[in-house]
């Protein structure tokens, strides 16, 4: 569960970066905002791509895919019916 208390402060710290004119300070400040995101980050997952392929008994030629993307990778043009 993230601490609001925590977060506020990093909003309010993201704020104070974009108003800050001064290009050294605005470093320092974006430096810190990274440093919380390193430290109290982390719990963003990419993604774990798992899917399912349905199809009917009479569909043939797709094949499992091992990016993730569904029926073979979107592979229509291959597969016909039996």
């Amino acid at each position: 569960m993230i601490d609001v208390c925590r977060r506020k402060g990093v909003l309010l710290m993201y704020g104070e970066a974009q108003a800050t004119v001064d290009e050294a300070k605005r470093c320092e400040i974006v430096h810190e905002l990274q440093k919380n995101d390193f430290e109290q980050g982390g719990h963003i997952i990419a993604a774990y791509n798992q899917s399912v392929d349905l199809l009917a008994a009479n569909v043939q030629s797709f094949v499992p895919s091992a990016n993730g993307y569904a029926l073979g990778s979107f592979g229509f043009e291959k597969a016909w019916p039996a």
